[in-house]
């Protein structure tokens, strides 16, 4: 019996020794979610950074995109506008007096250049421009767009004379009336980015702020917390709109008559409404008086009152800064961000403009049709300043909303993951 054993046990150190064969097992490392803030798994040099200036006053926002091949570009201030889904640039063949800028886009000197032979028209609440569709190679700082649609504009209503941009790049879903496909489309469906989202952090002049845009993800530098997360209410129609649950009024909640609903638009500076729905707003408001045309006179100092929207629970207040407008030179009249001078919509639809914005870290996921918005992580003070950008959101106790984990062609990413990134300062 003793042999049997040695036997067997000679066996099985021989089978021990023997190569192993690897079995139809696979191990897939898994991508856990991440807290949104979380850094370390950024490779920096995949980040572009990208200049951001602002109109007088930080009212709507703008950086430089160049028309035309590589090497050969024509570079403009071009305005970033999530209300609109077109692309144009003021052309050396505007002669209108809207058009009087010092340098206009000049076909001749691109190659790339091609007329589609169809009239380009658009029309916002203030101006309209007119020229021809027409396509070229467009760069946003080191990504390349072949064949992007934008309109050559030749024609531009003295609405549009005030500001210093040379175009608009519209960053709704789209399309828009002119059936372009927008350049973050056309990077998304390129496939040159790994995640169909872009962010915004717009800064105030007065703090010394960081303005910028990030293309293909978010920077967790700027956030404090997590995301919460909207849905689009015009799924596929070419506009980010979602749901409020409440404006409110030093903590007091308005009570409309029905449900709101607010379009997100960069390229408006204020917050419009109903002049029903104002006037609800300001009789909260101590010594506010009703103007004509649709604007609100309140005082410009002594304001003990916090305006906050309320957007999937959590409330978000606004700066007086961005709510107290100056309107005349001297500074001693004061209108409030709240108007009703257009007709934008619905009655119970508003347009909330960066005089919000500027309160929040804002994210506008292409492949989701959500919106999210984040608290501002207030940066280190530079020089002399000590406010910082988002500064008033320190009210905000609460930031409970979620960090959703996404399959993009069938992958699986968390909110900051991405393969190339631009980041816009």
């Amino acid at each position: 019996m003793r042999t049997i054993y040695t036997f067997i046990f000679a066996i099985l150190l021989f089978v021990d020794v023997l190569p192993r064969v690897q079995s139809d097992v696979f191990t897939i490392p898994l991508k856990s979610k991440k807290a949104i803030t979380r850094r370390d798994k950024f490779n920096r040099r995949d980040l572009k950074t990208w200049q951001i200036s602002s109109e007088p006053k930080n009212t709507v926002y703008y950086g430089s995109v160049g028309f035309g091949p590589k090497g050969k570009e024509q570079f403009f201030p071009v305005m970033f506008d999530t209300g609109s889904a077109d692309l144009w640039v003021m052309s050396i063949d505007c002669n209108s007096p809207g058009c009087n800028r010092p340098k206009k886009y000049d076909p001749r000197q691109d190659t790339d250049y091609v007329d589609l032979q169809s009239r380009f028209e658009l029309e916002y609440i203030v101006g309209k421009v007119t020229g021809e569709d027409s396509t070229t190679t467009l760069n946003l700082n080191g990504f390349e767009i072949p064949k992007q649609d934008f309109g050559f504009i030749v024609t531009v209503t003295d609405d549009l004379s005030e500001f210093a941009y040379v175009g608009i790049m519209g960053m709704a879903p789209g399309p828009g009336p002119n059936n372009q496909i927008t350049p973050i489309n056309n990077l998304i469906n390129n496939k040159q980015l790994d995640h169909p989202q872009y962010s915004f952090l717009f800064g105030r002049e007065a703090d010394n702020g960081v303005s910028e845009l990030t293309i293909g993800g978010t920077n967790p530098d700027r956030i404090d917390g997590v995301i919460t997360w909207s849905e689009n209410d015009l799924y596929n129609q070419g506009r980010w709109l979602i749901d409020v649950d409440a404006l409110l009024v030093n903590g007091q909640e308005i009570r409309f008559n029905d449900d709101r609903e607010m379009f997100i638009d960069s390229g408006y500076e204020k917050i419009h409404m109903s002049i029903a729905d104002a006037r609800e707003v300001y009789a909260k408001i101590p010594a506010a008086k009703e103007l004509d045309g649709g604007k609100f006179s309140i005082p410009c100092k002594n304001h003990d009152y916090v305006i906050s929207l309320r957007i999937e629970g959590v409330v978000w207040a606004m700066d007086a800064r961005d709510f107290i407008i100056p309107d005349n030179p001297a500074g001693d009249q004061c209108v409030g961000a709240i108007e009703s001078q257009y007709d934008v919509g619905a009655a119970n639809q508003w347009v909330v403009g960066t005089a919000f914005l500027k309160n929040v870290y804002t994210v506008f996921d292409i492949g989701e049709d959500e919106v999210g918005f984040a608290k501002i992580k207030a940066p280190a003070p530079k020089q002399n300043n000590p406010l910082s950008a988002g500064s008033s959101l320190g009210q905000n106790k609460t930031s409970n909303g979620s960090v959703h984990k996404r399959s993009y062609n069938n992958k699986l990413y968390s909110t900051q993951r991405f393969k190339k990134k631009i980041i816009i300062t």
